[in-house]
């Protein structure tokens, strides 16, 4: 295994291992914590990690992350729509008050700007951005349907939007 592949995995290791042990630990962390970190946003990170380390090590040592804004930004959002996603869940299955809304709104919008900015510098990150934007305006509309859908159905569908940036693969002018 190489030296690039063991970093990752450790990394993943180590964020997987701090998930599993706050969940499934009988001792809790302080309140204030807990509603900072919770479960589903460690969930949207450790999945984001899952899905852009390996892609990150396969980048050329010469390539220059500061330079490449949009990417960085493509990857906070997909995190953030990761968190999204199970937070929605979350509160549509134990029948909480949702305040999936606002912040749907929030990732939506910044992914809009994002990927305007980014459309010039950019163009296929711009377009993931800008399907993340569309993920996020669709978790906000499942979450106007709720009471409508029933919880499988909130369920499948809130993955199923996340599955956006599949639409641009017709459009995408080059795939390395």
């Amino acid at each position: 295994m190489s030296l690039a592949a063991r970093e990752r995995n450790c990394v993943l290791a180590v964020a997987a291992l701090t998930y599993f042990s706050s969940v499934h630990s009988h001792r809790k962390p302080p309140v204030w914590l807990r509603s900072f970190f919770s479960k589903e946003l460690l969930v949207g990170i450790l999945f984001t990690a899952g899905c852009v380390l390996p892609t990150l090590s396969r980048i050329p040592t010469a390539f220059n992350l500061v330079l490449s804004w949009p990417l960085l930004v493509s990857v906070v959002l997909f995190a953030a729509l990761a968190w999204l996603n199970c937070h929605a869940i979350e509160c549509w299955e134990s029948q909480r008050a949702s305040r999936i809304f606002p912040p749907a709104c929030m990732v939506a919008l910044a992914g809009i700007l994002f990927a305007a900015s980014a459309v010039f510098v950019q163009p296929n990150v711009a377009a993931l951005l800008a399907a993340g934007a569309a993920s996020a305006i669709l978790l906000a509309i499942l979450d106007h349907m709720r009471t409508r859908l029933t919880k499988l159905a909130l369920r499948s569908a809130a993955d199923l939007v996340l599955l956006t940036p599949i639409l641009l693969i017709p459009f995408a002018t080059h795939i390395r």
